[in-house]
């Protein structure tokens, strides 16, 4: 019995039942896969910071643990020599949807769960590439190989709990009912840095924050 590696698709970095949003099953197991590995804990240990600029300020931001990386390529066979049928494009619109696309109720793509013989990890799709192998009389792509890169998913407020004096940074969890410039307003005592704080967690919709959710709120310096 072939057992294939499977994706589980969650709404939430907690990854529990409630919050399954599908599954995607490879139907060709990857020949391979590769694994990067990148410390920046003595990066950490360091205070090192990556400096961005916001409204003539300085933004200090501590680094987070280098995250580990896994590379997989796998192919969707619609010619009829692999046994399963598949259509290349709902297939390819199906792992798009579960693990690339934002997800509109949560504002970012769904957290995923690898999981293949003794391997499990807990990420998020950073990038994909699709490439179009043949097509039917149609035009129609009836084989594609898929090269998709996730990246493991780090609770960066545990990672940076050390850090989280007054006078380096704070990471908080939003709760119902916030929205950024009145966090902002609390933390800096100005609501206008709202911008900046987006910016520095990546959020597309900073009006539309999700319960559970932690934010970098990091030092300014003039």
């Amino acid at each position: 019995m072939v057992v294939p590696m499977t994706i589980v698709a969650y709404s939430d970095p907690g990854f529990g039942l409630f919050y399954m949003e599908g599954t995607y099953i490879l139907q060709l197991n990857p020949e391979n896969y590769k694994r990067t590995n990148k410390n920046e804990m003595g990066s950490l240990k360091k205070k090192t910071e990556t400096t961005h600029l916001a409204n003539g300020m300085a933004v200090a931001k501590v680094k987070t643990p280098g995250a580990e990386k896994i590379d997989i390529s796998f192919t969707i066979d619609a010619t009829g020599a692999v046994p399963g049928f598949r259509t290349v494009p709902t297939d390819v619109a199906l792992f798009k949807k579960l693990c690339f696309d934002v997800n509109p109720s949560i504002h970012t793509n769904n957290w995923c769960w690898l999981t293949w013989g003794n391997l499990s990890f807990e990420c998020k799709l950073e990038s994909l590439t699709v490439d179009y192998k043949l097509f039917n009389s149609l035009g129609l792509p009836i084989r594609a190989e898929l090269n998709a890169t996730f990246v493991e998913w780090i609770d960066t407020g545990e990672a940076l709990a050390e850090f989280n004096s007054p006078d380096m940074s704070h990471m908080i969890e939003v709760k119902a009912g916030d929205n950024l410039p009145a966090m902002c307003r609390d933390i800096y005592g100005d609501a206008s840095y709202y911008l900046q704080v987006a910016e520095i967690n990546e959020l597309t919709d900073f009006r539309n924050l999700s319960p559970g959710a932690k934010l970098f709120f990091p030092r300014l310096e003039k």
